[in-house]
């Protein structure tokens, strides 16, 4: 552990740099709005999803304020009202030499739990449900800024019968922006409030992270600081997590934390498989350290579900 000093000078420079990425992330917003009314390129691929359900991926070959004519690997020309649009979002573009897939990845912003430094579009938003008990919600305000809350109901339930109300919940905003077509740079900071059912704790969070690869198949690295606010301690942890597509409803995923202090005890390693639809996806996985191996050779079982909105 470190001394309440270094703790808050290492908690100061993980603010600073998140201010920093929050300034630059503006000018890149204004930048882009300054080439055109609309933002729209049309070399980019963009998908586009109707009121009715129905998703069009392919590129814009010219707007207006009613409509946009589209174009897809299977129609030159589609003519869609934009009163009948639900949504429109730049993506991925395939690589070339490199498998695509109809169902493009719903959740590449997330690995189980932890997040990418891919950023969730303005106006996207997912929900997640974590062993039953924790359920969370994830939105894009900006393109380059999101927030997730969530809260843990066995706790709330065991503080209340307890006549304790202290529930565990947590408040995370996020920053994320591309700066290039196969790297995204990002960070947040992450309020917790560890219910008296479980430990009666509050826990401050910061982290920067760095992604490299595509919305299909990443690796990300990264530093978490968790900082016990009651006690005044602090863990420094480097994170390390990827996923890859390996069919067009399977993908691999998995997310680990390495301690940087001398007891690798404190490290958590985590793998498992992801089932993916075009908005919801399971993540069945297994986490493990060296001690939990040694009852459990697989590791606790994890679980959970995501659905897209």
């Amino acid at each position: 552990m470190l001394n309440p000093t270094l703790n808050h000078k290492l908690m100061k420079k993980m603010i600073l740099c998140i201010v920093g990425i929050a300034i630059f992330s503006l000018f890149r917003v204004n930048g882009q709005n300054s080439t055109g009314t609309d933002g729209i390129k049309t070399d980019k691929q963009y998908e586009i999803v109707l009121n009715d359900g129905a998703v069009f991926t392919g590129t814009i070959l010219s707007r207006d304020s009613a409509t946009i004519v589209f174009q897809t690997n299977s129609i030159a020309r589609i003519d869609i009202p934009v009163r009948q649009m639900k949504s429109l979002k730049k993506i991925q573009p395939p690589i070339p030499g490199k498998r695509s897939y109809k169902i493009v990845n719903p959740f590449p912003t997330k690995y189980f739990f932890t997040q990418s430094a891919i950023n969730l579009q303005k106006g996207e938003g997912y929900y997640q449900n974590t062993y039953i008990f924790l359920n969370s919600v994830n939105y894009g305000l900006t393109d380059y800024f999101s927030i997730g809350a969530g809260m843990e109901i066995l706790s709330t339930i065991g503080s209340i019968s307890s006549n304790t109300f202290s529930p565990t919940w947590y408040i995370a905003p996020k920053l994320g922006f591309k700066v290039s077509d196969r790297f995204y740079l990002g960070g947040g900071v992450t309020f917790a409030n560890i219910g008296g059912f479980f430990d009666n704790a509050k826990i401050g969070m910061g982290y920067g992270l760095a992604t490299f690869g595509s919305t299909e198949h990443n690796f990300s690295i990264g530093m978490t600081n968790i900082y016990d606010i009651d006690n005044h301690d602090n863990t420094v942890l480097v994170t390390l997590a990827g996923m890859t597509r390996v069919s067009e409803r399977l993908a691999l995923v998995t997310e680990n934390y390495i301690s940087t202090s001398n007891d690798i005890g404190n490290s958590i390693f985590s793998y498992g498989i992801r089932f993916i639809a075009s908005k919801i996806s399971v993540d069945l996985g297994f986490i493990n350290n060296k001690d939990i191996v040694k009852s459990l050779f697989l590791g606790v079982p994890y679980v959970d579900f995501n659905i897209k909105f």
